[in-house]
């Protein structure tokens, strides 16, 4: 965005010229985290062309309410500005939950069931080539359909500051979740979408499985470390429709003869998605892993 600032400052021939106003939409982005005790909403204006530079396009003075199972629960508060609302609750799996957003004459709604907490059994198969490889086990809840994530992960330390003494250096360290997982093979061969940069892991629904127990053979590199964390999410329609568009929408922006792919939205009277998640996470130390093999 600088580069292209200094550009058009640097003209010196003022161009008479308009771009394309396009419409404006209110944006609602969130995803409700049943493990979590806090709800975050975002709400800002889309981007149309007349408007890329312009950087006022938070909402900070919506009213932004929630209801649970159609009853009310709360008005969010906005915090820390840039279009945030926040409010310290914990959903409840299984229940519905519908944010409603009003700003001046715009109203824009979107629901999300928050799914059931997943039940699963991992371990460690090999750790002797140049992958991490194991197995993930659990049992589908038998239902129209349910959506999964799987992500491996480990802790690499990060320098964040240093203390120094006469001869003596201290480093002082954070820890950082890094994914770890290359893929994913089910009994039907290599799971959907994998998720970089988004939400680390690969993302699948239950559809030839159904109510069914299911093994995973999973693949992560090999790290220096002794233990990491293999997670699995239930995730909603919504978010697991989001994911599928956007794998769809990259895919066509690096490809010129591809057809152009909309990324799904739940929001009616506008834009953004109002998703949920619930995971569960298990440790492994790999070391113990393979002792009892």
């Amino acid at each position: 965005m600088p580069l292209i600032i200094s550009l058009l400052m640097s003209c010196e021939k003022a161009l008479d010229y308009t771009l394309p106003e396009g419409e404006n939409h209110l944006v609602v982005n969130t995803i409700l985290n049943a493990n979590a005790d806090t709800i975050l909403v975002n709400v800002s204006w889309s981007k149309p062309t007349a408007q890329l530079l312009d950087s006022n396009l938070f909402v900070n003075n919506a009213q932004v309410e929630m209801y649970e199972d159609d009853n009310f629960l709360f008005r969010l508060l906005p915090r820390g500005g840039k279009g945030y609302y926040g409010a310290n609750y914990q959903v409840r799996n299984n229940s519905i939950y519908t944010l409603e957003v009003r700003y001046q004459d715009i109203v824009v709604r979107a629901s999300t069931l928050i799914p059931m907490k997943p039940d699963f059994t991992s371990q460690i198969e090999d750790t002797s080539g140049s992958l991490i490889i194991g197995t993930l086990h659990f049992k589908d809840k038998p239902s129209d359909r349910n959506y999964y994530i799987i992500g491996v992960q480990f802790n690499q330390p990060v320098i964040y500051d240093t203390i120094f003494f006469p001869d003596t250096v201290i480093f002082l360290y954070r820890f950082h979740r890094k994914d770890i997982l290359r893929f994913v093979i089910g009994n039907f061969g290599p799971l959907e979408a994998s998720l970089p940069g988004i939400v680390d892991g690969f993302a699948f629904s239950d559809k030839l499985f159904d109510g069914q127990d299911f093994s995973f053979h999973w693949y992560a590199v090999k790290v220096p470390t002794d233990t990491i964390f293999v997670q699995l999410y239930s995730i909603d329609e919504n978010l697991y429709r989001f994911f599928d568009t956007f794998t769809s929408a990259e895919m066509a922006n690096s490809n010129p003869f591809a057809q152009p792919a909309n990324v799904y939205t739940n929001v009616e009277g506008g834009l953004g998605l109002v998703a949920s998640l619930t995971y569960k996470e298990d440790t492994l130390v790999l070391s113990q892993m393979l002792k009892r093999k």
